[in-house]
């Protein structure tokens, strides 16, 4: 009789615990894209991050007007055509790999003329020189600066914005 019980205890143990046994495949996340962003009607570059991004087969977006094109030999790279008509504002884009569909992130189109950061800015004699009305695409490392110039008249009032949490960035 002890050991039917011992038996049936076990069992049970094994039938309740077996759906903590089962394992899950990998899926694909992504942490950012970079750059965040392009201008209507050009064609941009683009590096996906983050993990389980294995095997890089596309991006795709949310407006059909974005088209994706993968760099040869290269998982995590895009070139990407944005059409002229495309909204301006925040599109969704996924990663599509070996692990299925990612999360979503933001990419966002504009209509002024884009820079994206070349990291060799970081002090006052090396700061990059950008015209009024570009939109700057850069990334800011943990106890880094990055500097920056541009004309400006006397009097003249210019805004600066920062988009990176509009974007989660």
């Amino acid at each position: 009789r002890r050991s039917s019980i011992f038996l049936f205890t076990a069992l049970s143990l094994l039938a309740t615990s077996g759906s903590s046994l089962l394992a899950q495949l990998p899926h694909a996340q992504i942490s950012y894209l970079y750059p965040p962003g392009g201008k209507q009607g050009t064609e941009v570059q683009v590096t996906v991050g983050g993990v389980n991004l294995d095997e890089g087969r596309t991006l795709v977006f949310s407006h059909p007007k974005i088209v994706c094109e993968p760099i040869a030999g290269q998982s995590t790279k895009y070139k990407l055509k944005i059409g002229a008509d495309v909204p301006l504002g925040a599109h969704e884009v996924w990663f599509v790999g070996r692990f299925g569909m990612s999360n979503p992130r933001s990419f966002v189109v504009g209509q002024r003329a884009e820079s994206v950061e070349s990291g060799t800015h970081n002090s006052l004699t090396t700061a990059a020189v950008i015209a009024i009305g570009t939109t700057v695409n850069a990334r800011v490392e943990a106890s880094a600066s990055d500097y920056y110039k541009f004309t400006v008249k006397k009097g003249q009032r210019i805004l600066i914005e920062c988009q990176a949490a509009a974007i989660d960035s």
